[in-house]
């Protein structure tokens, strides 16, 4: 057991001080800050044009004049900063509107039908393309433009403006997350936050897995090239030295869930953002993370072995990859629907248990503790068989250089005592 420890510490050592591993632990935390804030300033709306350059209407029905005027002169008392000049052009004028925008001289250019009263028509936006992605006027002016010809539809057809502004105001809408124990206010953001909970202890324990446990196949494939494996093996036994190798970069992967999972929650706290965790996701992280990368690393060990090239090793991890897309491709479904059929089907499929499970367990459906259970000891079984596969394979193919073996010699080496 020493010398399992010795290596387990060796090789987290190693893994710690390459920088993959600072780059891991401070810069992607940084790099998801950075995209956070650079997306919350994305997703502002853009200010519209300043009033030095004019939107021109031309109005074919000859009636709306007061009416969009009225309009723009609410919208500018409303927005002092960012005022919208208005130029009402004639026919003649209207001839030359296009050039006027493709110049700058307009920022928007509205062409009013004549039948738009009677509604048929239309109300034709002409914008030039930078002017419309740095501003949103062609949106404000759409509306202002749609509120006069409503505006001049009800003096027509004499139905008082208050009516109209009475029937069509919107109705304030609150939303309320409840549970079992309480009932909290929210808003919308609250509701897609609750979504992004499950997904985070996800992309979590999936990292944690498969993204530190490929570390497992390269550092082997280096160690085997090099044949610093078989100075490792005169001193250790093959079973012991892949123990190590496995010990040793759970904890690597383990330290960066922990510093990831530290910083997600001071941004939480200091966001003050309402997520509620429920009680032993921890834990369950822990177990699901040290069964799923035990698994994941002893079967990468046992490809390792039996490869000489990063490039042949690439052809057999294929198909575990590819596995492991399917519950990141499909998470919002999964956690939309915990309890489903497919959610309960990858619950108990070993290389996808560890991510399903941790997701299903986020959500406010969280499974029963049987299942869980069930899931967990499902999971242990599987990986102890995966380990004693996979140490029966690499005892033998970690000495073997040359032509990869086949198939059928695998299982042979499996079979043998």
């Amino acid at each position: 057991m020493t010398r399992v420890l010795r290596i387990a510490w060796r090789e987290y050592v190693e893994s710690v001080r390459t920088k993959m591993f600072l780059v891991s632990v401070l810069l992607t935390p940084v790099l998801i800050g950075v995209i956070w804030f650079v997306a919350g300033k994305a997703n502002k709306p853009p200010a519209p044009a300043p009033a030095s350059s004019p939107v021109a209407v031309f109005d074919a029905t000859g009636e709306l004049g007061e009416d969009i005027a009225a309009q723009f002169e609410q919208y500018n008392a409303a927005h002092a900063g960012r005022k919208l000049q208005l130029d009402m052009l004639s026919w003649d004028q209207s001839k030359d509107a296009a050039a006027g925008v493709r110049g700058g001289r307009y920022s928007v250019y509205a062409a009013i039908d004549a039948d738009v009263l009677e509604g048929g028509g239309h109300i034709r936006i002409s914008i030039y393309q930078p002017a419309f992605t740095a501003s949103n006027t062609p949106g404000i002016v759409q509306n202002l433009l749609q509120q006069a010809v409503v505006s001049r539809r009800t003096r027509l057809h004499n139905v008082p403006p208050e009516m109209i502004a009475a029937i069509t105001r919107p109705v304030p809408v609150e939303y309320s997350e409840l549970s079992a124990a309480k009932g909290s206010r929210g808003g919308e953001a609250v509701i897609v936050l609750q979504h992004m909970v499950p997904f985070f202890f996800m992309f979590m324990v999936y990292m944690g897995i498969f993204g530190f446990g490929q570390s497992m196949l390269t550092s082997l494939l280096e160690e085997k090239s090099s044949r610093v494996i078989e100075v490792l093996l005169a001193c250790v036994s093959p079973l012991e030295l892949m123990a190590g190798k496995i010990i040793g970069l759970a904890g690597m992967g383990l330290t960066v869930m922990i510093a990831w999972t530290a910083c997600a929650g001071v941004a939480v706290q200091m966001r003050g953002l309402p997520v509620s965790v429920a009680p032993g996701m921890l834990a369950y992280m822990l177990v699901y993370y040290v069964l799923g990368f035990t698994l994941l690393s002893s079967l990468l060990a046992a490809i390792g072995s039996v490869c000489n090239t990063l490039k042949e090793a690439q052809g057999l991890m294929m198909p575990v990859t590819i596995l492991f897309i399917i519950p990141m491709a499909g998470w919002f479904g999964l956690a939309s629907h915990p309890n489903g059929l497919a959610a309960r089907v990858m619950s108990f499929i070993p290389p996808l248990a560890p991510i399903v499970m941790i997701l299903r367990l986020a959500t406010p459906q969280a499974p029963g503790l049987l299942e869980v259970a069930g899931s967990i000891v499902w999971l242990a079984a599987a990986t102890a068989g995966t380990v004693w596969l996979a140490s029966k394979v690499f005892r033998t193919g970690v000495l073997m250089y040359g032509k990869r073996p086949g198939l059928r010699e695998i299982l042979r080496w499996v079979g043998q005592s």
